[in-house]
């Protein structure tokens, strides 16, 4: 098994992966676009291990998941003030955030394949050092067992901005504070995951409006 990354390697997965995340999650809030595919729940991977995510919302706890969360959103987007339609009614803008690793080495649903590929290149690196006990070189095996090592990271990421709902630009706007942690998509780890998937899941979310 490749162990944990580095610290130096954990500030470039966190930063990239919380910046591609936050681009993705709030362009689907202010577009109205479903947001299922964003949760483990919509993972058959996490579904098989029995991990739902676990969402709530000003302090109420939304044992429906995803989908009751959307119908949260929508009715607060619907009680916006001004004629537009319902899908302009609700504006988010993200103005900072913060991330960081929960667990370097998570494992949750992981499949087979992937911790014996990690496995598969540990021992290849060690084997590569020779009997002198010097480092092993930086090959292709130490590539792959880099890219395994990463893939297994889980993140936490605290986003802070602003919701406006109504259609007027003049309409209120409240502060909100959003915690999310987010774990691998296995579907789209290896070289023959299939383009365009989302990397990142949310296990984890906690949203607050001030």
């Amino acid at each position: 098994m490749a162990g944990p990354v580095s610290e130096e390697a954990q500030v470039k997965i966190t930063s990239e992966a919380a910046q591609t995340f936050i681009d993705w999650y709030y362009s689907a809030l202010n577009d109205k676009k479903p947001l299922a595919s964003f949760y483990v729940d919509s993972n058959t991977k996490y579904a098989s291990a029995g991990v739902k995510s676990d969402i709530s919302a000003n302090g109420l706890h939304l044992a429906g998941g995803p989908a009751e969360l959307e119908a949260l959103l929508n009715k607060h987007a619907g009680q916006g003030q001004g004629t537009a339609s319902r899908s302009e009614r609700a504006r988010y803008e993200v103005e900072g955030f913060d991330a960081q690793v929960v667990n370097p080495d998570f494992r949750v649903a992981c499949p087979a394949h992937l911790l014996a590929g990690a496995t598969a290149a540990t021992s290849s690196e060690n084997n590569s050092g020779g009997g002198g006990g010097g480092p092993a070189p930086r090959g292709r095996g130490a590539a792959v067992q880099a890219a395994a090592a990463a893939s297994r990271v889980s993140i936490a990421v605290q986003v802070t901005g602003w919701v406006q709902y109504g259609a007027s630009k003049e309409s209120p706007r409240s502060t909100f504070n959003e915690v999310f942690v987010l774990v691998p998509n296995w579907d789209a780890v290896g070289p023959k995951a299939a383009r365009g998937l989302k990397h990142w899941l949310i296990m984890s979310q906690n949203f607050r409006a001030l």
